[in-house]
Parts: C-alpha cells; sequence; structure tokens
C-alpha cells in the first residue's frame, strides 16, 4: 500500500528501494511520510485512519491514507 503511494507520488525508485526493505525499515519509513504529511502544508487535507486486524492470527495495528 505505501509502496503504491511512494510510486505514484514520489518515483520508481524510491518504491523499489522500499519494496527491498526490511519490516523493521518499512516501518520507519512509514511513520517519517505519514509525519511529512500530517504536519505539511498541503493543499489536499491528509488523514490517516487507523484500523485495528486480526492478521495470521495476530491482532495488528495499519494505518490507512
Amino acid at each position: 500500500m505505501m509502496e503504491d503511494f511512494i510510486r505514484k507520488n514520489i518515483s520508481d525508485e524510491y518504491a523499489d528501494f522500499y519494496e527491498q526493505s526490511s519490516k523493521k525499515d518499512k516501518f520507519q519509513m512509514d511513520v517519517s511520510i505519514l509525519a511529512i504529511l500530517a504536519f505539511s502544508e498541503n493543499n489536499q487535507p491528509v488523514i490517516a485512519k487507523k484500523e485495528t486486524v486480526l492478521s495470521e492470527g495476530k491482532i495488528k495495528t495499519r494505518y490507512i491514507l
């Protein structure tokens, strides 16, 4: 999901880098991108919705832009 956002709004090169990153690094990049979007002065408002889901027998949190 974030990879598609990066590919559409930043570049294919960064999206490929994101795709090849570890799960921990992806999480850090996700948080950084969300922080930039949340606190930047955009003409278009950005909303992040938090969801708690059951995946692979575990409770996980995910964010939807």
